[in-house]
């Protein structure tokens, strides 16, 4: 948090902790109040379809009534079957929103940051009761549910495809002279600067810079181009190198609010009141979904909406003002002194039925082979040891070449130089050994600087003895290289390098160095991770001073990460070697290294 940190009133952390920690039981107690009333009223519509529905039988059977009375009987059980499952959809929501919830609260105990959606504000109870009573009810199947990796955005938000998606935008009459065409993102932080540039905080920054970002999609998303103006008849738009500001842009990339998956007006003006007494302004905007004003301390207003809007603001109410959507000063007082989070701050001022979407893909896998690494095909599988991949593909009917062959073809077809030509050099050599009932081991030190696959895998390590002498200097114990590591294979950054190698098409190792490839699997440089999110791509590594993996999708349901990687953790056990595994979004033993510069600049990108 940014700011005078010395002042009480605005940056006393244990009130911040209190008040997060207050507001979360406040939300926990509201549902699980309304939890037991849902249910009852549940059971009470589950009778009455049960009822309907023998009704229903009776009336069919019974040859003195009317066609048309057993219409209407039909009729009416339809209509019970729709609210029985909206009140499904209701519960399932709300389930998931008090689990979020509990979660908070616990890190809010321990004085940890509070992250992600604590309110409450939905009911539900007995979902799955239900759920089962209305596949009954309409005669259909059950599946499992599959995760669709395709439909997960950029930081594992949900996706939301727009038709007119200006990822740049001309910006006209402008009150600064600086009219021109600029990136969405620089459009979005010159937004953010003139609206708010004074406030130097970073919640309110991010607040703002998907609010501006939202409030310019929406207003284009049915035009046929990419213009807006620069002035208050939209957003105030300036050119800013604020380091802030920047950051605060790039957290929120692509970033959308929506409502039903579509997006809306963000609204905001800056300190619009209505009534006043000698404690508080009571504002013209407030809680969404209580409809209750936001209340500013007066003494708070007289040293912050005074300095940075002007007395005018204090002494008129509902000044240059049109009192919807938020407050800029609002935001700034709920995050600076009420400790709110950027996600409770959307929920305040929109709703908790407005979610962040993402307007950018992760990427577009389109492989053979599962990312699912519990699939049924990654089980069980024997190392290939003592013998060499070419007398295993030979045996098999088929020949490296072959396999060199596919395997070019999955890059090539994904896009050379992309996230998914990476993901896709990967998870197709995993998946073509597993389909043999084979995995690669992993060899301590092991590197393969070329395309394709190597014939010699699974052989014996020419200069074993050096390999493990190596070894030694690190772990100082030979005997433990010797019995594990002795065949051909990857070490963690040999895999990576590989795919990152295959995925781009270099054909040696200064290819590859000189493309910045080689570099890009350092440690330096990386980003910590959240426990709510993913905060990096299928393409990009985890990261730390003794492994890396490589991102090949995204779990957002249990967040976590998929990854593909060379372990040689537990190899006695029969796990480990190069395989699909999960990493959550919040192993704090790890770190994101981002490569999207490497991709955009490099490569191609085929999500933005």
């Amino acid at each position: 948090m940014n700011g005078n940190k010395n002042n009480k009133l605005l940056y006393d952390p244990e009130e911040i902790n209190r008040k997060k920690l207050e507001r979360i039981n406040q939300n926990i107690h509201q549902y699980e109040d309304v939890d037991d009333d849902e249910e009852e009223n549940v059971d009470e519509t589950e009778d009455e379809v049960e009822e309907s529905n023998d009704n229903l039988e009776n009336e069919e059977t019974d040859s003195s009534e009317s066609i048309e009375e057993v219409n209407n009987q039909q009729s009416k059980l339809q209509k019970t079957a729709q609210n029985v499952n909206k009140a499904v959809n209701a519960a399932k929501k709300g389930k998931e929103m008090l689990e979020k919830a509990k979660k908070a609260q616990s890190l809010a105990k321990v004085g940890a940051f509070i992250a992600g959606n604590p309110w409450i504000l939905l009911v539900g109870g007995g979902a799955v009761l239900l759920f089962i009573l209305l596949i009954v009810i309409l005669g259909g199947g059950s599946s499992e549910e599959q995760s669709n990796y395709n439909q997960i955005g950029l930081y594992g938000y949900e996706y939301i495809e727009l038709e007119n998606l200006c990822e740049e935008v001309y910006v006209y009459d402008t009150p600064y002279g600086n009219d021109g065409t600029y990136p969405l993102e620089e459009y979005v932080a010159g937004v953010v600067q003139s609206e708010v540039g004074m406030m130097n905080d970073l919640t309110t920054y991010e607040v703002f810079a998907i609010a501006a970002r939202t409030f310019a999609l929406n207003r284009l998303k049915n035009s046929d181009s990419c213009s807006i103006p620069g002035n208050q008849s939209a957003q105030v738009f300036r050119p800013t190198d604020n380091e802030l500001i920047i950051q605060a842009t790039q957290n929120t990339r692509g970033l959308v609010l929506t409502r039903d998956g579509e997006l809306f007006s963000t609204m905001y003006d800056a300190f619009c009141w209505t009534e006043k007494d000698d404690n508080y302004y009571y504002m013209c905007q407030g809680n969404y979904d209580t409809g209750e004003p936001l209340e500013i301390p007066v003494e708070w207003a007289n040293q912050y909406v005074a300095q940075w809007s002007g007395q005018v603001f204090l002494d008129n109410p509902e000044y240059m003002s049109h009192g919807q959507g938020m407050s800029q000063h609002g935001v700034y007082y709920l995050s600076a002194s009420e400790g709110y989070t950027r996600d409770e701050i959307f929920a305040y001022f929109y709703g908790s039925s407005s979610e962040l979407m993402s307007i950018y893909q992760t990427f577009a896998y389109n492989g053979e082979y599962a990312l699912n690494p519990n699939d049924e095909l990654y089980q069980g599988l024997a190392f290939l040891t003592g013998t060499s991949l070419e007398e295993l593909m030979t045996n098999s009917g088929s020949s490296v070449a072959e396999l060199n062959s596919y395997l070019a073809s999955v890059a090539q077809s994904s896009g050379m130089g992309t996230r998914s030509a990476v993901v896709g050099s990967a998870v197709s050599l995993i998946g073509s050994l597993a389909e043999l009932g084979y995995k690669l081991p992993y060899q301590w030190g092991g590197k393969y600087y070329s395309i394709g696959a190597s014939p010699n895998w699974g052989s014996g390590v020419n200069n074993l003895a050096y390999w493990c002498n190596n070894y030694a200097t690190v772990y100082g114990n030979t005997s433990v290289c010797t019995t594990n590591y002795r065949w051909q294979s990857f070490d963690c950054s040999g895999f990576v390098n590989w795919a990152l190698m295959n995925g781009f098409g270099f054909s040696s190792f200064n290819e590859l160095s000189n493309a910045g490839v080689y570099q890009a699997t350092e440690t330096s440089n990386t980003i910590a991770l959240n426990a709510n999110r993913a905060v990096c791509a299928p393409g990009d590594v985890l990261v730390n001073t003794g492994h890396i993996m490589l991102i090949v999708g995204l779990d957002d349901t249990n967040k976590q990460y998929i990854v593909a990687e060379s372990t040689g953790s537990r190899l006695n056990t029969g796990y480990g070697g190069v395989i699909l595994d999960y990493e959550s979004y919040g192993n704090t033993d790890y770190r994101c290294r981002s490569l999207e510069s490497l991709y955009s600049s490099y490569g191609g990108q085929d999500e933005s």
